[in-house]
């Protein structure tokens, strides 16, 4: 749906919509560079909640799903931004729609 990757390649941060129509936010990194991250999801309001990172084979990921986790504001343009605990960004917002 979106996504961005460092200009180095070490992370990517992506909204992914599943095969089952859920919509996941997920960072993916070769190190633990965040520890505990937040995605914050604004449309009218700001909800945040937080996630401790998970090894892969191959990768560290994130992930956190928007279903049961944030409100549902109707259709329209929701943004989305990773956070470090402390609170600076992790890359840019990214942006969903919904209908």
């Amino acid at each position: 749906m979106d996504s961005y990757c460092s200009p180095s390649g070490d992370y990517c941060t992506l909204i992914v919509k599943k095969a089952d129509g859920s919509i996941v936010f997920s960072i993916r990194a070769f190190a633990n560079y965040f520890g505990r991250a937040t995605a914050c999801v604004t449309k009218e309001t700001r909800v945040c909640h937080w996630t401790s990172p998970h090894k892969g084979t191959h990768l560290y990921f994130w992930n956190i799903r928007w279903q049961g986790n944030y409100p549902k504001e109707g259709p329209g343009q929701y943004r989305m931004r990773w956070r470090y605990s402390g609170g600076s960004p992790i890359g840019p917002a990214l942006y969903f729609q919904r209908g």
